[in-house]
């Protein structure tokens, strides 16, 4: 798994990047309630983001887009990472959302 220190942001350049986030197994499939993953999420996004938000900014995840996003878990992680990392890349400095 790669390190979330300073990279949780870039995920969030994307809405296909802040989807990956929900629909990876440990989040999908973890036993905590949709708004509890939501604030987990929110939380690890306030903590390990550092630099990789753009304007230190971002939308927190709500309860119903967790529960939403997590019904589609993801089967293949290493491939569906590196598309949402190459669509970031193309994305201008100011990201998409």
């Amino acid at each position: 798994m790669p390190p979330l220190k300073g990279m949780m942001g870039v995920f969030l350049r994307s809405q296909r990047g802040r989807e990956f986030m929900v629909q990876v197994p440990g989040s999908a499939t973890s036993k905590l309630k949709d708004a509890q993953l939501a604030e987990v999420l929110n939380w690890c996004i306030e903590n390990f983001a550092g630099s990789s938000l753009i304007n230190g900014e971002y939308r927190p995840y709500t309860a119903d887009e967790v529960g939403r996003l997590r019904q589609s878990p993801l089967q293949e992680i290493d491939h569906t990472r590196a598309a949402v990392l190459a669509e970031i890349a193309r994305l201008p400095e100011t990201g998409e959302i």
